[in-house]
């Protein structure tokens, strides 16, 4: 993949420059790059490339414009990337990041005041900045944008409306909102400076002593060759599992690790595929039995996972390996009530188990086994690692591609585009036509406090 880079600095910053160059070195072939300077004209000397605008903190936003407008003139690339000369990057995982138009680190909290005092003008200092239209990518951290965005932003008519902002990543959401084109957050880049070897970009980094911190982070940073699945029941995780079985390189079984050998056996049926040896199933307990079980493995995939559920015994193999986190973990999310009432409704329909019999319309809903299990939801939620990367539902059914080619880079696999797989399980509908107490629900919904998770 080519991409283009541009640091925003100043001449008098040579050695955040020098401490860039450390990241920059390290990229593959196909990635350029330019320390964006004020000047009077636009001219490339170098590394340097020099821009027509006054050095000055007002005039970030132009820089940013021009040099998408010259990268877009005079070089063929697939995405641009904008940092400052305080962004550290993981060269191993840089290159194949990008996705969408748009992508980058989200800003938490916008802050009117935040060019107060840097401003060469005193105008400009006293400037507030247009209004907030929504969501953007920060700036310092760096951002991601694709070859369509970039030809928008460096569009000649638009070179008025930068002159008149000041907030360079704030013109650039705006300018690529007004055109349809949204930011899609990345996993693994930090407005930060500390970090470690998972993370792709990491911000305001130009202590020396930080610098060797980062760097022996990411030399020791562990190569994690496993993963595993897991989430309440009936919230996308065979949707996951299916979706990671389509890649040629990566392995993941059901139930696997579940303390029941029927459950056991069931998960390894279902693979012909991809099997190993049987006896494994069957010999050993506890973290030995679950390691023979990885090691068996590794040497015919390069990546293997498996499924383990909230309703899995905390003494089970799968949670014992969680706990240790010598794995990454995919944690798939969902409304609790919208997880709750289709576990309701499939062991009604007997989607699991038992033959199948004419499947109900609604359930009833049981307010006392609904109590305990929004108690299991949240402790479901405590027991995840504070590192393990949270798949939500509603994107893995309505936003896809997006979202499964951030699960691959989490697990450090090259992405492909994969169709989304076709299963039964995946229903689309209003929890409260699936009840025949409808008031219930509605009580609930309107005396707890409002969900961040779309009820669906």
């Amino acid at each position: 993949m080519k991409i283009g880079i541009g640091i925003l600095t100043t001449l008098k910053r040579g050695k955040a420059q020098s401490v860039t160059r450390l990241w920059l070195n390290r990229l593959p072939d196909s990635c350029r790059y330019n320390f964006l300077l004020g000047s009077d004209s636009m001219k490339e000397d170098k590394e340097f490339l020099h821009l027509p605008v006054e050095e000055a903190y007002e005039n970030l936003p132009l820089k940013t414009h021009f040099f998408c407008r010259y990268y877009c003139e005079n070089f063929d690339f697939d995405y641009l990337f904008k940092c400052d000369d305080t962004t550290w990057v993981n060269a191993d995982k840089f290159v194949s990041a990008p996705i969408g138009d748009y992508c980058g680190c989200p800003v938490k909290t916008f802050n009117w005041l935040h060019h107060y005092g840097k401003c060469k003008d005193m105008k400009s200092n006293r400037t507030l900045p247009s209004k907030y239209k929504g969501h953007y990518c920060n700036g310092g951290c760096g951002y991601f944008l694709s070859h369509k965005a970039a030809l928008i932003v460096g569009d000649k008519k638009n070179e008025q409306y930068f002159e008149q902002e000041l907030y360079e990543d704030k013109a650039v959401g705006d300018l690529l909102r007004d055109n349809k084109i949204y930011p899609v957050w990345l996993t693994g880049m930090k407005d930060v400076g500390s970090c470690n070897g998972s993370e792709i970009v990491s911000y305001n980094v130009e202590i020396p002593n930080q610098i060797e911190s980062l760097e022996n982070d990411y030399k020791s940073a562990p190569k994690f060759e496993n993963f595993i699945i897991s989430g309440m029941a009936r919230s996308g995780t065979t949707l996951l599992q299916h979706s990671l079985n389509a890649h040629p390189k990566i392995t993941c079984w059901g139930e696997l690790l579940n303390e029941n050998t029927d459950t056991r056996m069931r998960a390894y049926k279902e693979m012909p595929a991809k099997l190993g040896e049987e006896p494994i199933l069957r010999n050993g307990k506890g973290s030995n039995y679950l390691s023979r079980f990885f090691n068996a493995e590794k040497k015919q995939n390069d990546l293997i996972g498996a499924k383990v559920l909230e309703s899995h015994a905390e003494r089970s193999d799968g949670w014992t390996i969680i706990k240790s986190e010598n794995v990454r973990v995919l944690f798939c999310v969902r409304h609790p009530l919208a997880s709750f009432i289709s576990k309701e409704q499939s062991m009604e329909d007997q989607v699991w188990n038992g033959p199948s019999k004419p499947k109900k319309m609604k359930i009833e809903f049981n307010l006392n086994k609904w109590e305990q299990y929004e108690i299991r939801w949240y402790k479901m939620c405590d027991r995840m690692p504070k590192n393990s990367f949270k798949v939500y539902y509603h994107d893995l059914v309505f936003n896809y591609k997006p979202t499964i080619s951030q699960v691959f880079r989490f697990l450090d696999m090259p992405g492909i585009d994969l169709p989304k797989p076709k299963l039964t399980k995946q229903r689309q509908w209003n929890v409260l036509d699936r009840v025949t107490n409808p008031d219930v629900v509605s009580n609930i919904l309107i005396a707890s406090k409002p969900h961040p998770l779309p009820l669906i």
